[in-house]
C-alpha cells in the first residue's frame, strides 16, 4: 500500500512538474521570444565575471593585510 502511495505521488510529481516546465517555455517563448536565453546567458556571465573580480579583490587584500601583519 506504502509503495503505491508513493508511486502514485511521484508520478503525479513528475507530471505536474512536466506541466509547470511546458507553461514556462511557452511564457518564455511568446512574451519574451527567443532572446531571453541569450540575455541570460551574459547576464549570468557578467554576475560571474563580477563575482570573479570580487573574490580576486578580497584576496589581495587579504594578502596585504597579512604581509603588514
Amino acid at each position: 500500500m506504502n509503495a503505491m502511495a508513493a508511486d502514485t505521488s511521484a508520478d503525479y510529481a513528475r507530471d505536474f512538474n512536466a506541466a509547470i516546465a511546458r507553461h514556462q517555455q511557452r511564457i518564455d517563448d511568446e512574451l519574451f521570444g527567443k532572446w531571453i536565453n541569450t540575455t541570460a546567458i551574459t547576464l549570468n556571465e557578467t554576475v560571474g565575471e563580477f563575482y570573479d573580480g570580487l573574490e580576486s579583490g578580497t584576496s589581495i587584500l587579504v594578502d596585504l593585510y597579512d604581509a603588514d601583519g
